[in-house]
């Protein structure tokens, strides 16, 4: 049986896994900071650097599967649509597997969140998933018949970039009006500064609300009308079994039912019949889906 090498690529760091029954039992499972900021060359070099040892422990060899903000595009080869900068139109899964002579599985890592909460997680006794990642950006990924689906361009699900003001606030992509930039982390701090020319932590944003302290509850209050929107935009196009939320603001207690009630606000049919509930498998979810990625080629 061939062994699992899985690595989840963050921003900041990079999480991996080595596993020679299917995840039954992981051998090595640890975390390194992303070194991103020395070079595209750097990068690739540290991540081929980390397979070729895991394989070294392989003896019946290894798939493996990396989950990466951003996509691959399967037409020209190239990482797009990727926050991480030095990676982005770059060949990377190709020079990935230049380096370590063999074929690897490489997807978004909203995609590998959601197939790990489809197969392990809160989804499990749901046939299709849908993941919403709301962290320092907005991800998502679908997961059909327990399958994972990326689409005929590789961008299914590429929610954070789905467009609810077409006039709206400028991107990071250089779109206007994306979900990302009215309901991720980032674009909530910023919002805040705008109104108040200072600076504040999310969470401190998030604390101030809850006390029915302004501008901080107005901002949470909008933040939530947004996700409600652009989840019922979800909702009314995929219709899933399930949504499964994950990211920082997942943290957030009021959060499931203030976005079930402003989702409700926004759907055709006035009623939310979708279940929408919380990760179950948090940090996990990127590396364990990674490693599912790498075993849909077993």
């Amino acid at each position: 049986m061939k062994s699992t090498i899985a690595i989840d690529l963050g921003g900041t760091k990079i999480e991996y896994i080595l596993s020679h029954d299917k995840l039954k039992t992981i051998e090595v499972r640890e975390r390194v900071a992303c070194e991103q900021f020395k070079g595209y060359e750097h990068l690739v070099d540290q991540i081929t650097g980390i397979i070729n040892n895991l394989l070294a422990k392989c003896p019946n060899g290894a798939v493996v599967g990396i989950g990466v903000p951003g996509a691959n595009n399967p037409m020209t080869g190239l990482i797009r649509n990727s926050n991480i900068q030095t990676i982005l139109n770059r060949p990377l899964k190709q020079d990935i597997e230049t380096v370590v002579g063999q074929s690897i599985s490489m997807d978004n890592d909203g995609l590998c969140f959601t197939l790990s909460e489809a197969i392990f997680g809160a989804g499990k006794d749901y046939n299709n998933v849908l993941g919403v990642i709301l962290g320092t950006g907005v991800g998502g990924g679908l997961v059909i018949d327990k399958k994972p689906y990326s689409g005929r361009s590789g961008i299914a699900c590429e929610v954070g970039h789905m467009t609810i003001n077409f006039e709206g606030i400028t991107c990071w992509c250089g779109r206007k009006g994306c979900f990302e930039a009215y309901t991720s982390g980032t674009a909530t701090q910023q919002y805040y500064t705008s109104l108040t020319g200072e600076s504040k932590k999310l969470a401190e944003i998030f604390t101030s609300a809850e006390q029915n302290v302004e501008p901080d509850l107005s901002i949470i209050q909008r933040l939530y009308a947004m996700l409600g929107q652009g989840i019922a935009n979800l909702i009314m196009n995929l219709d899933p079994d399930v949504i499964v939320i994950g990211g920082g603001i997942s943290n957030q207690p009021s959060l499931l039912t203030e976005l079930k009630k402003h989702t409700s606000n926004y759907l055709f049919n006035k009623t939310l019949e979708t279940p929408i509930v919380l990760n179950q498998r948090g940090d996990s979810s990127g590396v364990f889906g990674a490693a599912l990625l790498a075993q849909t080629n077993l």
